[in-house]
C-alpha cells in the first residue's frame, strides 16, 4: 500500500510541475521544477523510513 502511496505522491509533484509548465509556457523550467520537487520528496521519504 505504501508503495502505491509513494507512486501517487510521485507522479502528483511531476503532475503539478506539469500544469506549472503549461500556465508558464516553460516546459525547462517545469522539467527542473519537477525535478527539484521529486528529489526533495525522495529525500523526505528517506529520513522518514
Amino acid at each position: 500500500m505504501s508503495i502505491l502511496l509513494r507512486f501517487y505522491l510521485i507522479s502528483t509533484s511531476v503532475d503539478i510541475a506539469y500544469l506549472l509548465c503549461i500556465i508558464s509556457q516553460d516546459s525547462l523550467q517545469a522539467v527542473k521544477i519537477s525535478y527539484i520537487i521529486w528529489k526533495r520528496d525522495s529525500l523526505n521519504r528517506c529520513m522518514c523510513n
